[in-house]
């Protein structure tokens, strides 16, 4: 992506970081002001998606998604919070399944729902800074994350054709190409007051 970016002319960093670990969240804040003077937008999409039902859910694996989709996006949000320059955009990433409740999709979908709540709760807070605080929530979507980061059949109800059309219906997946919300549209300030085909909060 940063390759791409370049490639059009402009200027694009790079920087790898731990979401679970506060001081390298802090560390990539500060690595994205040093290089573009402050930092304007946030997109939280970090997320882990093993499953299993709650009852084998053990205490490691519990603790794992939680420090990465929760405590990760907590993390993001609260330097987010302290750094963003007025005007800026925060858009985190949430999931369809808390409105579905798939069985062993308990703990990733309790950690999205804490998602969505720091997502209210904090466009609340910063109001006055005209910096607008969304979630996304696009329904299954065919990446890697999706396809390949959660246990044998646990899925499939979900997966059946999920590679044959570019999009299916409700319940079935969209590439990744062909997303149902787009992210974008809630960083580009002309279309507010526009309808908004994402499910947000602000």
């Amino acid at each position: 992506m940063a390759r791409k970016i370049e490639q059009a002319g402009a200027h694009a960093v790079t920087v790898q970081a731990d979401v679970s670990d506060p001081a390298a969240v802090r560390r990539m804040f500060e690595a994205a002001e040093s290089a573009f003077g402050g930092v304007d937008v946030l997109v939280n999409i970090a997320g882990i998606m093993p499953l299993s039902s709650i009852a084998d859910t053990d205490d490691a694996l519990f603790d794992r998604i939680v420090a990465v989709n929760l405590k990760g996006t907590f993390n993001a949000l609260r330097e987010a919070a302290k750094r963003l320059r007025r005007g800026g955009r925060i858009i985190n990433f949430s999931t369809s399944v808390i409105g579905t409740k798939l069985e062993t999709y308990g703990v990733y979908a309790a950690t999205k729902a804490g998602v969505e709540m720091l997502t209210a709760i904090l466009a609340k807070e910063l109001r006055g800074r005209s910096i607008t605080v969304n979630a996304v929530a696009p329904g299954p979507t065919a990446t890697d994350l999706f396809l390949k980061g959660k246990v044998a059949g646990a899925d499939r109800p979900l997966r059946q054709d999920a590679t044959a059309r570019t999009s299916r219906p409700a319940g079935g997946h969209r590439q990744h190409r062909r997303l149902p919300c787009r992210p974008a549209w809630r960083l580009d300030q002309r279309r507010v007051g526009a309808a908004d085909p994402c499910a947000h909060q602000e």
